[in-house]
């Protein structure tokens, strides 16, 4: 095997092996994670405000555990559809169950100073917050729709076409330094003879 071959197999290989780690320390933890919470049946959902900080701020990816209404206690942080806006979900802490037949609960943001101008009836409520992770939210956001098919499929795509544009030009540059020491030793030799 020649040794341009060996040296650019190598220089591939010094950056594809950091590169690999570098994805397997990333993803690894991204895939249990993700694992988890699938086998226990729970969702993920991102923090959209920061009515919650300090424990859930703006970009916090939560985990949200299904729950029965009638299982909520007061100061568990509850996931449940927005009553002003039924195509909104909301993450508050519930202050205290309201009278009534059904479970209604009064929900405040720990940022807000007020509670919530709505009640939460028990058929809104869609889970409890068992556990976040700060700005993962943001990636988890970038990486969805088109943006994230351009990321995920494009990023590794574009490494790949400079990793052989560089290794393509690379040798080039290799052959044509050859081509004129051949000349520089022999002049009678021309690079427009083909030899």
């Amino acid at each position: 095997m020649p040794a341009d071959v060996k040296a650019n197999r190598g220089r591939r290989w010094g950056l594809i092996v950091p590169a690999g780690v570098l994805g397997l320390v990333i993803l690894a933890p991204v895939a249990a994670l993700l694992a988890t919470t699938w086998v226990l049946g729970w969702r993920l959902q991102v923090v959209e405000t920061s009515s919650m900080q300090p424990l859930y701020p703006k970009g916090t990816l939560v985990a949200v555990q299904p729950i029965d209404a009638a299982d909520v206690e007061p100061g568990m942080v509850v996931v449940f559809r927005d009553p002003a806006r039924r195509d909104r979900q909301v993450a508050h802490r519930t202050v205290k169950r309201l009278p009534g037949e059904q479970p209604i609960w009064q929900t405040q943001g720990d940022a807000n100073r007020d509670p919530d101008p709505y009640p939460v009836h028990a058929d809104a409520v869609r889970g409890r917050v068992r556990w976040g992770v700060p700005g993962l939210g943001y990636v988890v956001s970038a990486l969805t729709g088109w943006r994230g098919a351009v990321i995920l499929v494009g990023g590794p795509l574009g490494l790949l076409a400079l990793s052989e544009w560089s290794s393509h030009a690379r040798h080039r540059r290799e052959q044509r330094s050859a081509e004129v020491a051949l000349v520089k030793i022999n002049p009678a030799l021309s690079l427009d003879d083909g030899g």
